[in-house]
């Protein structure tokens, strides 16, 4: 697995590549896919997405940087919780807008979208790829957890779609 780039500086390349891809194809098909992320990370509407999390996960590493930044005992963010929440980054749809960037108390990053209606979807990213989730869409609830491999999992993709067309749909109203 190619570990990704990960720069926290105003100018420096925020997201990288992170992919399983062993064949030499494979690797071709991904250099590909990374000049693209790079070609639209320099538009205005992919790019300023890209940036508000990237100014956010700053701030957000900053304070979580040592152990009880919380007042309340909380870990330090975990380095690898973090190298995986970029993976989950690198995998969002266009459409999808810039979450909110927390530190969890138990060092995982966690990722959060809210909607017009005050529904909300939260995702937790660990260590290990384990992406854990729970959203309130009005009287429903949902939870899980997926594994992160090359791309978004589907249960957490069809909750943003859930989220962000009900949001649309209160905007129209």
């Amino acid at each position: 697995m190619t570990s990704p780039v990960l720069s926290l500086e105003e100018n420096g390349i925020f997201f990288g590549r992170a992919t399983s891809a062993v064949s030499e194809d494979a690797k071709e098909i991904d250099e590909k896919l990374a000049m693209i992320r790079c070609e639209l990370a320099s538009t205005r509407s992919v790019g300023w997405r890209d940036l508000q999390i990237k100014k956010q996960l700053r701030s957000t590493l900053q304070e979580a940087n040592c152990d009880g930044w919380d007042g309340m005992g909380a870990k330090r963010f975990s380095p690898e919780a973090l190298v995986q929440a970029v993976r989950l980054i690198n995998v969002l749809p266009t459409w999808v807008p810039a979450p909110e960037c927390t530190v969890d108390p138990d060092g995982e990053i966690g990722l959060d979208w809210f909607s017009e209606k005050n529904e909300v979807l939260s995702v937790s990213v660990g260590t290990d790829g384990r992406v854990s989730y729970a959203g309130r869409f009005g009287l429903g609830r949902v939870h899980g957890s997926e594994y992160l491999v090359d791309e978004l999992p589907e249960p957490i993709l069809a909750n943003l779609r859930r989220l962000l067309s009900s949001s649309r749909e209160s905007l129209a109203a």
